[in-house]
């Protein structure tokens, strides 16, 4: 179900990032601390920081190897276009594209991978851009696989968030993969529990402290008409996940406010990873 792909980066150095980098990508754009898993070159996001945070000393003080990674602070694609046209949040967009498509977070079919192959050795940005918009999971968040209790029980799953949705990936005993499709307007709400189970037998604690210490995710959702069933997710990124979804739900209330007011949504800087 998971091949890992080495991970090539596109490193954008900024002097000062205040200065250097425009409004447009400044509004669009955010810092974030990942991990880096040298062994299979995968990382997972850890949070975004927030704006009193020093970059340098929150990579230092949270254990692991920790890199800050520059990516794109929205979910609506609408909002590639407009960062596209500034040179800098081209480099940015198609930094990650590069990334998520060689880590094959994104799905891509024999065909379109050697097009995109012929684009990023010509350097063309903004084709390959336009082409990686178009393929299925552009624009969500891959977590590291996890259990949840749908469609039964301690089901082995690979969870991503994006454009208004949490989408499952489970691998079937026959060896097929299936997708479940969990639409963020059909939660009635999420919560956040954590697991604190204690076992008394001292040779069998070690070996639960990782389970014992995961944390779940929650969220009571409309299957069909008149049918809320609660699924849950079981994560040690349970509450990313959490935050995640609160930032669809801001980005969705922003641009309704706006598009009520006659306006256009161009600033998504309120719109948190936290």
């Amino acid at each position: 179900m998971y091949r890992w792909a080495p991970i090539f980066f596109r490193k954008i150095l900024y002097e000062d990032i205040g200065s250097t980098v425009g409004k447009i990508v400044s509004a669009y754009t955010n810092l974030f601390l990942i991990i880096f898993h040298c062994i299979w070159f995968f990382f997972s996001v850890i949070r975004k920081l927030q704006p009193y945070e020093c970059p340098y000393i929150s990579q230092k003080t949270i254990p692991g190897s920790l890199r800050l990674y520059l990516m794109k602070n929205y979910w609506d694609l609408e909002y590639d276009l407009e960062l596209m046209t500034d040179p800098v949040g081209l480099d940015i967009l198609y930094a990650q594209a590069v990334s998520d498509v060689h880590r094959e977070s994104i799905v891509v079919h024999k065909d379109t991978k050697t097009i995109l192959n012929q684009l990023e050795a010509s350097g063309a940005k903004k084709e390959y851009v336009d082409l990686a918009r178009k393929l299925k999971y552009y624009g969500f968040i891959e977590f590291e696989p996890c259990t949840c209790d749908f469609p039964k029980p301690n089901t082995k799953v690979v969870v991503n968030i994006g454009l208004r949705e949490i989408n499952f990936r489970i691998r079937s005993s026959e060896g097929e993969i299936r997708e479940g499709t969990f639409k963020v307007t059909r939660m009635r709400c999420w919560k956040i529990t954590i697991n604190k189970e204690e076992d008394n037998d001292a040779s069998n604690a070690r070996h639960n402290t990782s389970q014992a210490n995961q944390t779940q995710l929650s969220f009571e959702y409309l299957l069909a008409k008149n049918k809320l069933q609660w699924i849950t997710i079981q994560s040690n990124q349970a509450i990313l996940m959490s935050n995640l979804l609160q930032s669809i739900i801001d980005e969705l209330v922003l641009k309704k406010t706006h598009e009520d007011e006659g306006r256009t949504v161009r600033n998504v800087s309120l719109v948190s990873f936290s």
